[in-house]
């Protein structure tokens, strides 16, 4: 018996929850911090982690483990995953579902490595359980259910007794299949499966998806396509919850042994909650951003630049002219005279979306409020800045205020 499940006994009997998660190296600097969240907003539960190299993990890992264990002692596990170890043709995401835990609980919450959980997990899933007499709690994706491979959502809340020991999926090609359809394969297999009409699937938390952009300013991170617009880090009511759980002293005290991408995050997550995203974007572009990667060219030369600009607006090649502006607010994006041009440039070429990106970058910097009213840009594009939502309503609610 583990020395977590010993301590669990001791104290009462097996806890009523664990949580389950994998982590290959991507994803591994979101274990201590899962680890943390979990049990401080979940008393009674406890919590397990496989990783795909137990060794490199404790090498970078090893004093956050301490503090955790300070914090949470007997309360979680973070071991190497057997799966891993006995063969490396398996999709990552499938490992979670497959991989037996070394602890026992009453329920088992398998779930997303990169999410912040806030809310007593057990408590919420119980509840859709007993109103909708469900034998688990998760759903069906609707846009699969007619398919040949129907799917569940990868957050899954189950008896544990129920779960394991797992169906013989011998059957299926864990190196090709979707882990959702091997998780619907596995509780199919069981005889249990939720009604395609139930559709409760709360995260229960902050989701960090690295998917993702965290405000849906474009798709990217680890897909395969870019486009503007797209899904973002979910769970804005969780942001009071989380800015008041960082500055507590548990938490406080174990932020230095994070892993600094970690903490890069939290800064991206944390300027969210404030609304400091922008301020948060200049700062990157001033300090952080390896901006040989992104304009070519030993020397440039503001003067020049400016000069090459309204040259390329004179001979009305706009587009040339905005291609140049883009280089201009990576490389002097604290000037107001950058956005502002930059803001018409995207309005001149049909890029609103983008207009209204550049106004609002030019609204937070000293003298910006106060150059766009000694202008008529906003007032005369107020309707279509209107149009882009929120943001663009408080530009011309901020500029034309003086009227």
């Amino acid at each position: 018996m583990s020395d977590v499940l010993k301590s669990c006994v001791e104290s009462g009997g097996v806890p009523d929850l664990l949580f389950f998660a994998y982590a290959d190296s991507r994803y591994a600097c979101f274990v201590v911090p899962y680890i943390h969240f979990a049990l401080r907003n979940n008393p009674g539960s406890v919590v397990e982690i496989c990783v795909d190299d137990i060794d490199v993990f404790y090498e970078r890992s090893a004093v956050a483990l301490q503090e955790l264990g300070r914090v949470y002692p007997g309360r979680f596990v973070v071991r190497q995953s057997e799966v891993v170890r006995e063969s490396d043709r398996i999709i990552p995401n499938t490992i979670r579902f497959v991989e037996p835990p070394t602890l026992e609980a009453k329920n088992i919450y398998i779930g997303d490595i990169d999410l912040l959980v806030f809310d007593n997990v057990l408590d919420v899933h119980v509840k859709y359980m007993a109103d909708g007499a469900l034998p688990f709690s998760n759903v069906l994706r609707q846009e699969h259910v007619a398919s040949a491979r129907p799917r569940l959502s990868g957050l899954h809340f189950c008896p544990f007794e129920l779960y394991y020991p797992i169906a013989d999926i011998s059957d299926l090609d864990l190196s090709k299949e979707n882990d959702e359809f091997v998780l619907y394969e596995l509780m199919r297999r069981k005889g249990v499966m939720v009604a395609p009409s139930f559709q409760e699937r709360p995260e229960c938390g902050i989701h960090m998806s690295l998917s993702r952009d965290p405000l849906g300013r474009t798709t990217g991170g680890a897909l395969a396509t870019y486009r503007l617009g797209g899904g973002r880090w979910g769970g804005e009511q969780y942001y009071p919850t989380l800015l008041q759980q960082i500055r507590e002293p548990d938490f406080i005290a174990l932020y230095p042994h994070l892993e600094l991408e970690f903490r890069l995050l939290l800064a991206t997550l944390e300027a969210l909650a404030t609304d400091s995203s922008q301020l948060l974007h200049r700062t990157a572009l001033n300090y952080m951003v390896d901006k040989r990667l992104m304009v070519s060219g030993e020397t440039v030369v503001l003067r020049d630049a400016f000069a090459e600009r309204d040259a390329l607006i004179a001979d009305s090649k706009l587009t040339e002219a905005f291609e140049l502006g883009l280089k201009l607010c990576v490389l002097w994006s604290n000037r107001v005279d950058v956005w502002f041009k930059h803001a018409w440039l995207c309005m001149s070429t049909g890029r609103v979306t983008e207009a209204v990106a550049a106004l609002h970058h030019l609204t937070e910097l000293p003298g910006g409020i106060a150059l766009l009213r000694r202008t008529t840009f906003v007032q005369t594009n107020r309707d279509r800045i209107a149009l882009v939502g929120a943001p663009g309503r408080r530009i011309v609610d901020t500029v034309c205020s003086a009227e």
